[in-house]
């Protein structure tokens, strides 16, 4: 083989390096663009997480501008308005709750025999009854929230741990986009 076709078929391997290295480059370039939005997601559900603010999206076929429209609904006619009436107390001479039990605290003579700080007290064990927090919403607020951790975070297998579930989707996310 001559000197002059080793140097072009050189010449033709290294062209063939340089367009293979830019497509290689380009292909880089896109899996980094994918990257790159994916990592910008999984900041927004850390942060919608760790904020709080997590509203789930609809299902594609649930989705309100896939939903076809309803005919509008007619609207009614409004209803006369009632002519005014005087007071109770005035025309019947009854006089108020106040007037019959003086400005003074009403909790002491309150009609039917209620008692407030028994029923705020009953209200507080009603309320947390379902958590056994035995009336200290405190304590229910956090049994309350650390069942939502749960269930929030049962389909990653994350047991509660809220960052633990954010990486977890993030990298699901993450296999989603770069199809594996």
């Amino acid at each position: 083989m001559s000197m002059r076709e080793q140097e072009r078929r050189k010449r033709q391997a290294i062209s063939r390096m340089d367009e293979l290295k830019k497509r290689m480059e380009g292909r880089m370039r896109e899996v980094e663009l994918i990257a790159k939005e994916a990592k910008r997601r999984a900041d927004q559900v850390k942060r919608r997480i760790e904020v709080g603010d997590v509203e789930p999206r609809a299902l594609p076929s649930l989705r309100e501008d896939s939903l076809p429209s309803m005919e509008p609904m007619k609207s009614s006619e409004s209803m006369a308005s009632m002519d005014s009436t005087e007071s109770a107390a005035l025309t019947s001479g009854v006089p108020s709750e106040e007037e019959a039990y003086g400005a003074g605290d009403m909790s002491e003579d309150m009609p039917l025999g209620i008692d407030p700080k028994g029923a705020h007290e009953e209200l507080g064990q009603r309320i947390t009854e379902d958590t056994g927090s035995d009336g200290d919403i405190h304590l229910h607020a956090k049994r309350k929230g650390e069942e939502m951790k749960k269930e929030m975070t049962e389909d990653t297998g994350a047991g509660g741990d809220m960052h633990e579930h954010a990486d977890r989707k993030v990298q699901q996310m993450e296999n989603e986009l770069l199809g594996d």
